[in-house]
């Protein structure tokens, strides 16, 4: 955990955030990923595209607020980097994951998902 190396960060060591594990579908075979999707109801899926649309902005517009709130905290000390060091950590976490969520979503529309 960040801080902890030296000591810096004395509470119990949080626990780790493990991302779930996504299949490669490149591996599949067309009948296969046929069989995953020939049943779908089209309009269900549109839908669920937009919610998962409208989150990943939402995410990003928290993770955002997050970033630019840590920069004007007033506070100094060991304690102030150890959260300023956090908030770092999870503003950009948040945004990572509103892009990753708005690649997969562009992703139905326009190909493979950007690097970032």
């Amino acid at each position: 955990m960040k801080g902890q190396e030296n000591g810096a960060y004395p509470g119990p060591a949080r626990p780790t955030f493990t991302p779930a594990v996504v299949p490669d579908f490149g591996t599949y075979s067309h009948e296969q990923l046929l069989a995953m999707v020939e049943h779908a109801d089209e309009h269900k899926i549109g839908a669920i595209g937009l919610r998962l649309q409208e989150a990943a902005q939402t995410i990003g517009e928290v993770g955002q607020g997050l970033k630019e709130h840590m920069v004007r905290l007033e506070w100094d000390g060991e304690g102030a980097r150890a959260f300023q060091a956090w908030g770092a950590d999870m503003s950009n976490a948040t945004l990572h994951r509103a892009w990753r969520r708005a690649d997969v979503t562009d992703a139905r529309r326009t190909g493979p998902a950007r690097s970032r």
